[in-house]
């Protein structure tokens, strides 16, 4: 067979799906990648294929989303896929019409019910219904955890058939995330924040808590790793981030693709995020036997029991996570040593990425 994958990013295509891609070139199969050109990696197997595509990720400009679609369309046609499977809002929407057309099968991802699905503004309401179409259009739709496929069943998004949801998210690898070397210092403890630097995952809280903490514990470090995402309407601007770093309260790393030795490095995962599919920056802490410290909301909530591995606060609240960070410094040698082992054997019996590709292998069988 012949799949192809379509993504508003070629980092986040490699990044959360490489294990699926690999599985299937590695059985045989012709894949082809379809994303905006943002990463230096290019494939390395004869049977994979990379086509770039412009995509502007969150202009509402109807002329570069026709523009887009005309491209999915000509890439489609040339390539004769026996499916696709899409993600993120502009491939989920226009991919899915072009696949439709082409009558070609696809699936659609949604990782998670953010500022598209939540937000009032005009723009919204029609990528709304734009995505009920194409779910509709769809052969089958992804969640990433309960919530998220309760809401659109309720809001009469798509039929209950097509939903398939992949409780352990999109899992990781196992083998790759692994024990790292136990930090030594017990009087500086190094918090680490995973994310897009977006205030709906948490920014605010994240940084009002350390400079509670440091004032307290001036030798805590608090990094913050990932992207400003100035496309995305919620952002936090780069002129505050940069304030805060300056001022001491945060160590903002930027964008950086060691994320596996970062996370190795820290001793607490932190995550006060306002919505997520499932998140994969936490099952990676797990993997890696690292406590972590999150919101209990959906696609959160799942990657913690709350005591044993880690500790769920109510969003938006900085009290709970100050309290949350402070009960972590005082736990002893052996109990952080605890939850680390015990975020280890969670990681191994829910979210293996074995798994979610056998769920991969399972819809694409049934068009052999």
């Amino acid at each position: 067979m012949k799949i192809l994958f379509c993504d508003n990013s070629l980092y986040s295509l490699i990044n959360f799906r490489g294990d699926v891609i690999n599985s299937y070139a590695d059985d045989g199969h012709d894949v082809v990648l379809v994303t905006p050109d943002d990463s230096d990696w290019r494939p390395e197997k004869q049977n994979v294929k990379y086509i770039p595509v412009v995509l502007h990720r969150s202009k509402k400009n109807p002329f570069t989303d026709i523009k887009y679609l005309c491209s999915l369309y000509k890439i489609y046609k040339t390539e004769n896929p026996d499916y696709v499977f899409h993600y993120t809002i502009k491939p989920n929407i226009y991919g899915t019409f072009v696949a439709k057309f082409l009558r070609i099968p696809s699936v659609l991802m949604v990782t998670g019910l953010g500022y598209t699905f939540n937000s009032k503004e005009f723009a919204s309401i029609i990528a709304r219904t734009l995505y009920r179409c194409a779910m509709r259009a769809s052969k089958f739709v992804i969640v990433l955890n309960k919530s998220n496929k309760d809401i659109l069943m309720a809001k009469h998004m798509t039929d209950s058939r097509k939903m398939i949801m992949l409780p352990g998210g999109e899992g990781i690898n196992l083998s790759l995330f692994n024990y790292f070397p136990d930090r030594k210092s017990r009087t500086h403890f190094v918090f680490l924040m995973v994310a897009r630097v977006l205030y709906d995952k948490g920014y605010k809280e994240y940084v009002e808590a350390s400079r509670i903490i440091k004032k307290k514990y001036p030798d805590m470090e608090f990094m913050l790793l990932g992207s400003i995402d100035e496309d995305y309407p919620n952002h936090v601007p780069s002129e505050i981030v940069r304030h805060d770093a300056t001022k001491g309260i945060i160590n903002y790393l930027g964008f950086r693709s060691d994320v596996r030795e970062i996370i190795g490095n820290s001793d607490c995962i932190v995550l006060p995020s306002y919505h997520e599919g499932l998140s994969r920056v936490l099952m990676e802490g797990l993997a890696m036997h690292k406590p972590i410290i999150t919101t209990d909301i959906p696609g959160c909530r799942e990657t913690v029991d709350d005591g044993k591995n880690g500790y769920l606060i109510p969003p938006k609240n900085i009290e709970a996570l100050v309290e949350a960070i402070e009960k972590f410094i005082h736990l002893s040698d052996d109990e952080r040593k605890e939850m680390g082992e015990y975020a280890r054997k969670k990681a191994e019996r829910e979210f293996d990425v074995r798994n979610v590709i056998a769920v991969y292998k399972k819809i694409t069988d049934r068009i052999k």
